[in-house]
């Protein structure tokens, strides 16, 4: 969790006008430690689920360490801490098409997403978010292919939280990311990451053609438009989008850090190949904009160079 950045917003409140008490899962991840950081900085108390151990601390910041895949261990945790909001962020994120990842994204995306919804059925919430993924959108729904387990392991999840809000009156709703980036150096082997760090080194990172098609929108974007979700009354039950509505290709994305970035270094397009099926869709904007009143606010030229400053401040500093 970066706490050098600043926030300018208003305090949170639950819908009584208190202070809400917050659990979150996947408090350690790109998304989820950035939340951690502004619910913090808003006054919210946080308990921050993680499967290791964190020492990262303050005053209103409590971590538990449990599997997310144990329900006795998740139904004991949710009891104890009563929360008025949940955002259930924790993933294994890999759209790769590998067989070996079946099991791992079905343990910990969809096993622990239910074993989230049935915790808050048994013992309430204001409101829960359970975090989607571009990854699980599919063209045809008389024929859904996922493009990969984790997108299989993320689309059913999205459907048992579509059901429990359905059937059994669990106030959950569900916000789509798109491909979020930002200052974190959480998650190296991602592709900007890998990029900015390779680049600023003056070395030439290899990528495959380069050709796919993204929706990349920044962290702090990203961020409120998760905090705008779960205070809106109307989002319950329903699917938002958090992206730009646009799309840029890798190559493409990857050329304007190195160009920003200057140097030796130049990226190498077509020295890996390219993944089967992979997913090409930009965020819908018109029921994100019209019910929770959210929409980006910082554009990709900025949030490219706030992210390369600061990953060039914390390369300096190792």
């Amino acid at each position: 969790m970066d706490t050098t950045k600043a926030t300018t917003a208003t305090t949170l409140l639950t819908e009584n006008n208190s202070v809400p008490t917050v659990l979150l899962t996947g408090a350690s991840g790109i998304v989820g430690s950035d939340l951690s950081r502004v619910l913090l900085e808003r006054g919210a108390k946080v308990y921050a689920i993680s499967r290791n151990d964190q020492s990262l601390g303050h005053p209103n910041l409590t971590w538990v360490k449990l599997a997310l895949e144990s329900k006795d261990e998740v139904m004991e945790a949710y009891k104890a801490i009563s929360p008025d909001w949940v955002f259930h962020m924790a993933s294994y994120v890999s759209a790769a098409p590998s067989y070996d990842l079946v099991m791992p994204t079905f343990q910990s995306n969809l096993v622990s997403t239910l074993h989230m919804l049935m915790a808050a059925k048994e013992y309430g919430c204001e409101r829960m978010i359970v975090a989607g993924t571009s990854e699980e959108r599919v063209d045809d729904v008389k024929e859904i292919l996922p493009a990969s387990p984790y997108a299989a392991a993320k689309l059913a999840s999205s459907a048992y939280a579509r059901m429990f809000n359905k059937l059994y009156d669990v106030p959950v709703c569900i916000t789509t990311l798109f491909s979020v980036y930002g200052p974190t150096p959480l998650k190296p082997k991602r592709v900007l990451p890998y990029a900015i760090s390779e680049l600023l080194k003056g070395k030439s990172p290899e990528f495959s053609s380069g050709k796919r098609r993204i929706d990349w929108i920044y962290a702090d974007d990203a961020i409120e438009g998760l905090l705008k979700t779960i205070q809106s009354k109307e989002a319950e039950g329903q699917t938002f989008d958090l992206g730009t509505g646009s799309m840029l290709t890798i190559r493409e994305l990857i050329d304007k850090v190195a160009d920003i970035i200057g140097g030796s270094g130049r990226p190498v397009w077509g020295a890996r190949p390219d993944r089967p099926m992979e997913n090409e869709v930009a965020a819908d904007l018109n029921k994100t904009q019209s019910i929770i009143d959210w929409q980006p606010t910082v554009g990709l030229e900025e949030g490219l160079k706030i992210t390369i400053d600061w990953y060039r401040t914390f390369q300096q500093q190792k």
